[in-house]
């Protein structure tokens, strides 16, 4: 019994610890034999890669050996430096695997999620390179996690995570303490006395909601009239040429000629009335999630609940997890005006 008493004692000592002066503290412990078989289904993956890189240079040095001169000219040189790279990856990556199954041990690390990220490599014109990667940040040491580990953590919450040391590869997350729970009772008070914020409040349009509006009705007239423009050029076009088997053919750019057209002539109106409204309509929420989207833009995300606002890095880095934030938008149109922090 009191041994049982000392080692909860030690462990209420130890997370309140990591809670207020560390973000994560890390300890070895024994693969399991789960882990072994995660750790050894790498090798069918490398096995994979390789297979494909072979078969990939294969067919590049048989592009670039000129039958005259052989090995010997500037391409096969650059295509071999290409080629050595990878050998390089695949024979580090099968080390770091073997040696984690040899030492036999995994890192058991335990902390409070600071930040969420997602990393999206792009090419220049745009379109994602590859998959996107995803991280979870305790302070100052970040960890490369699979989606579905990323999905099911949220930030300030305390986890549980057990990786391979030298490979990396992540074996499970396990959520200690959410980081709402802290606040569920406050959560609830305020909900019983602000139960009108959950249909919204109207708050009088100030000069800077009207500019935000116009500039949001300017975007999507903008992309209407591009739409309209594009889906009735070419019909048009053929059919002032005579060319009625291209008329059938771009038939279905009607349908859309003449929803964009209504869409179009309903931004207008929308707008038109929330001006002469003169009002926006407030909605308050609690924040249940951080995390920021790194690609061709930088976009800084807000989950709450089934909702999510991608606010500025000033908003996101002001506020947290449990906080709440009020979402502005016009009355009749519904398009957001901002997001602020709520002083409730």
């Amino acid at each position: 019994m009191a041994l049982t008493t000392f080692s909860g004692a030690l462990s209420y000592i130890y997370l309140t610890d990591l809670t207020q002066n560390t973000p994560y503290q890390e300890y070895r412990a024994p693969l399991t034999t789960d882990d072994r078989r995660g750790l050894k289904m790498g090798f069918v993956l490398i096995g994979i890669f390789t297979i494909f890189v072979v078969g990939i240079f294969s067919f590049a040095f048989a592009l670039v050996v000129d039958m005259e001169r052989g090995w010997n000219n500037w391409p096969v040189y650059i295509t071999a430096a290409f080629a050595a790279v990878f050998a390089t990856v695949i024979i580090v990556q099968t080390y770091r695997v073997i040696h984690d199954l040899i030492v036999g041990e995994q890192v058991v690390l335990t902390g409070r999620v600071t930040e969420k990220s997602e990393y999206v490599s792009m090419k220049s014109r745009g379109r994602s390179s590859r998959l996107p990667k995803y991280y979870l940040h305790f302070g100052e040491k970040k960890m490369e996690v699979k989606l579905n580990h990323y999905s099911q953590t949220s930030g300030q919450d305390l986890v549980e995570l057990r990786y391979a040391h030298h490979s990396k590869n992540v074996f499970s997350i396990e959520t200690i303490e959410s980081g709402l729970e802290k606040v569920e009772e406050t959560k609830q008070r305020w909900s019983s006395r602000h139960k009108e914020r959950d249909t919204g409040v109207d708050t009088p349009l100030t000069p800077e909601d009207r500019g935000l509006l116009k500039k949001t009705r300017n975007r999507a007239i903008f992309y209407r009239v591009v739409v309209l423009l594009v889906s009735g050029w070419f019909f048009i076009g053929f059919a002032l040429s005579e060319l009625w088997g291209l008329v059938l053919l771009m038939s279905p750019t009607v349908v859309v000629f003449i929803y964009q057209a209504y869409r179009l002539v309903k931004t207008l109106s929308l707008y038109r009335e929330d001006i002469e409204t003169g009002y926006k309509i407030g909605l308050t929420v609690q924040i249940t999630d951080k995390k920021m989207k790194h690609g061709r833009h930088h976009h800084h995300i807000l989950s709450c609940g089934k909702r999510s606002l991608t606010v500025d890095q000033a908003i996101f880095d002001t506020v947290s997890v449990g906080n709440r934030v009020t979402e502005y938008s016009g009355k009749c149109s519904g398009n957001r005006i901002n997001v602020v922090p709520s002083n409730q």
